[in-house]
Protein backbone atom coordinates (compact mmCIF):
# COMPACT_ATOMS: atom_id res chain seq x y z
CA UNK A 1 0.00 0.00 0.00
CA UNK A 2 1.17 3.63 -0.85
CA UNK A 3 2.00 6.11 1.67
CA UNK A 4 -0.03 8.79 1.95
CA UNK A 5 2.24 12.39 1.02
CA UNK A 6 0.22 15.32 1.74
CA UNK A 7 2.82 17.49 -0.02
CA UNK A 8 1.42 15.41 -3.61
CA UNK A 9 -2.47 16.01 -2.34
CA UNK A 10 -2.71 19.46 -0.96
CA UNK A 11 -1.90 22.90 -2.34
CA UNK A 12 1.68 23.72 -0.52
CA UNK A 13 1.06 27.43 0.25
CA UNK A 14 -2.21 26.47 2.40
CA UNK A 15 -0.40 23.06 4.12
CA UNK A 16 2.10 26.65 5.05
CA UNK A 17 -0.56 28.35 6.85
CA UNK A 18 -1.85 24.97 8.56
CA UNK A 19 1.38 24.74 10.00
CA UNK A 20 1.39 28.32 11.32
CA UNK A 21 -1.32 28.01 12.66
CA UNK A 22 -0.33 25.15 14.51
CA UNK A 23 3.28 26.87 15.67
CA UNK A 24 1.46 29.64 16.82
CA UNK A 25 -1.24 27.43 19.26
CA UNK A 26 -4.09 27.81 17.17
CA UNK A 27 -6.24 24.54 16.65
CA UNK A 28 -7.66 25.00 13.12
CA UNK A 29 -9.56 22.19 13.34
CA UNK A 30 -11.81 23.19 16.93
CA UNK A 31 -14.36 20.48 18.32
CA UNK A 32 -16.84 22.42 18.74
CA UNK A 33 -18.42 26.36 17.80
CA UNK A 34 -22.20 26.70 18.56
CA UNK A 35 -23.54 30.01 16.30
CA UNK A 36 -26.18 31.78 18.19
CA UNK A 37 -28.24 32.08 14.79
CA UNK A 38 -28.02 31.62 10.68
CA UNK A 39 -26.56 34.01 8.44
CA UNK A 40 -29.65 34.04 7.07
CA UNK A 41 -31.63 34.82 10.56
CA UNK A 42 -29.44 37.71 11.29
CA UNK A 43 -29.76 39.21 8.04
CA UNK A 44 -33.77 39.30 8.44
CA UNK A 45 -33.59 40.55 12.03
CA UNK A 46 -31.90 43.30 11.33
CA UNK A 47 -32.79 43.85 7.42
CA UNK A 48 -35.00 46.95 7.63
CA UNK A 49 -33.39 48.38 11.00
CA UNK A 50 -31.24 51.43 10.73
CA UNK A 51 -30.21 51.73 14.24
CA UNK A 52 -28.27 48.31 14.97
CA UNK A 53 -26.74 49.43 18.15
CA UNK A 54 -29.19 47.40 20.17
CA UNK A 55 -25.83 45.47 22.44
CA UNK A 56 -26.98 42.04 21.47
CA UNK A 57 -23.40 39.95 21.02
CA UNK A 58 -24.19 37.74 18.06
CA UNK A 59 -21.89 34.07 17.20
CA UNK A 60 -22.17 33.75 13.35
CA UNK A 61 -19.95 30.92 11.25
CA UNK A 62 -19.50 30.15 7.48
CA UNK A 63 -17.52 29.81 4.54
CA UNK A 64 -14.72 33.09 3.83
CA UNK A 65 -16.07 34.25 0.20
CA UNK A 66 -13.81 37.32 0.57
CA UNK A 67 -11.32 39.18 2.43
CA UNK A 68 -10.28 42.68 2.11
CA UNK A 69 -7.70 43.96 4.15
CA UNK A 70 -7.02 47.66 4.59
CA UNK A 71 -4.32 47.55 7.33
CA UNK A 72 -5.93 48.73 10.42
CA UNK A 73 -9.44 47.21 9.70
CA UNK A 74 -10.65 44.39 8.02
CA UNK A 75 -13.96 43.40 6.07
CA UNK A 76 -14.52 39.31 5.30
CA UNK A 77 -17.66 38.07 3.99
CA UNK A 78 -18.73 34.44 4.84
CA UNK A 79 -21.64 32.37 4.20
CA UNK A 80 -23.78 29.57 5.32
CA UNK A 81 -26.35 27.98 3.08
CA UNK A 82 -29.03 30.85 4.60
CA UNK A 83 -26.79 33.83 3.64
CA UNK A 84 -23.71 35.97 3.13
CA UNK A 85 -22.75 38.38 5.65
CA UNK A 86 -19.82 41.05 5.84
CA UNK A 87 -17.40 40.96 9.15
CA UNK A 88 -15.87 44.13 10.41
CA UNK A 89 -12.50 43.43 11.89
CA UNK A 90 -9.94 45.69 13.08
CA UNK A 91 -6.63 45.62 15.54
CA UNK A 92 -8.38 44.93 18.39
CA UNK A 93 -10.71 41.72 17.11
CA UNK A 94 -9.05 38.59 18.92
CA UNK A 95 -7.84 36.31 16.04
CA UNK A 96 -7.25 39.23 13.77
CA UNK A 97 -3.24 38.30 13.35
CA UNK A 98 -4.41 35.48 11.73
CA UNK A 99 -6.04 36.82 8.78
CA UNK A 100 -2.78 36.61 7.19
CA UNK A 101 -3.36 32.52 7.50
CA UNK A 102 -7.13 32.92 5.85
CA UNK A 103 -7.98 32.00 2.80
CA UNK A 104 -11.32 31.76 0.31
CA UNK A 105 -13.36 29.01 1.16
CA UNK A 106 -11.75 28.48 5.05
CA UNK A 107 -14.70 28.04 8.01
CA UNK A 108 -14.40 30.67 10.55
CA UNK A 109 -16.45 31.70 13.27
CA UNK A 110 -17.12 35.13 14.72
CA UNK A 111 -18.84 36.73 17.77
CA UNK A 112 -20.00 40.41 17.74
CA UNK A 113 -22.66 43.34 17.43
CA UNK A 114 -24.20 44.44 14.67
CA UNK A 115 -23.32 47.32 13.10
CA UNK A 116 -23.53 49.16 9.76
CA UNK A 117 -20.42 50.23 7.70
CA UNK A 118 -20.12 53.72 5.94
CA UNK A 119 -21.65 52.29 2.89
CA UNK A 120 -24.59 51.02 4.85
CA UNK A 121 -23.82 47.39 4.38
CA UNK A 122 -25.10 45.00 7.20
CA UNK A 123 -22.53 43.73 9.16
CA UNK A 124 -20.88 42.01 12.27
CA UNK A 125 -18.44 44.16 13.79
CA UNK A 126 -16.59 41.07 15.32
CA UNK A 127 -14.88 41.23 18.73
CA UNK A 128 -13.06 37.98 17.83
CA UNK A 129 -12.64 35.88 15.03
CA UNK A 130 -11.60 31.84 15.36
CA UNK A 131 -10.62 29.07 12.78
CA UNK A 132 -13.11 26.26 12.28
CA UNK A 133 -11.71 24.74 9.25
CA UNK A 134 -8.14 25.40 6.97
CA UNK A 135 -8.81 24.48 3.93
CA UNK A 136 -6.14 22.52 2.18
CA UNK A 137 -7.21 22.25 -1.42
CA UNK A 138 -8.31 25.25 -3.57
CA UNK A 139 -11.62 25.68 -4.62
CA UNK A 140 -12.65 24.97 -8.22
CA UNK A 141 -15.76 26.40 -9.24
CA UNK A 142 -18.19 24.93 -11.75
CA UNK A 143 -16.79 25.28 -15.42
CA UNK A 144 -17.98 27.82 -17.95
CA UNK A 145 -19.45 24.79 -19.82
CA UNK A 146 -21.63 23.77 -16.41
CA UNK A 147 -23.36 26.64 -15.88
CA UNK A 148 -22.65 29.13 -19.00
CA UNK A 149 -21.46 32.32 -19.43
CA UNK A 150 -23.32 34.88 -17.28
CA UNK A 151 -21.50 37.70 -19.54
CA UNK A 152 -22.80 36.63 -23.02
CA UNK A 153 -26.29 36.28 -21.36
CA UNK A 154 -26.24 39.83 -20.12
CA UNK A 155 -24.57 40.98 -23.42
CA UNK A 156 -28.02 39.24 -24.92
CA UNK A 157 -30.27 40.21 -23.38
CA UNK A 158 -29.19 44.64 -23.41
CA UNK A 159 -29.06 44.12 -27.16
CA UNK A 160 -32.42 42.36 -27.74
CA UNK A 161 -33.97 44.69 -25.21
CA UNK A 162 -32.26 47.59 -27.79
CA UNK A 163 -33.55 46.15 -30.63
CA UNK A 164 -37.02 45.37 -29.44
CA UNK A 165 -37.50 49.07 -27.70
CA UNK A 166 -34.86 51.13 -27.77
CA UNK A 167 -36.30 54.00 -26.60
CA UNK A 168 -38.07 52.88 -23.72
CA UNK A 169 -35.03 50.49 -23.32
CA UNK A 170 -32.99 54.06 -22.94
CA UNK A 171 -35.38 55.63 -20.48
CA UNK A 172 -36.18 53.51 -18.06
Amino acid sequence: MAEFDPEEFFVADRLEKLRTLRERGVDPYPAAFSPTVSVGEYLERYRDVEETADGTSYRLAGRIHRINDLGAIAFVEISDESGSVQLILDEDTDGYELLDQLDYIDIIGATGTPGRSNTGELSLVAESVSVLSKALAHHHPPSKDDVGDPYVDRAVKFWWDEVRDPIQTRFE
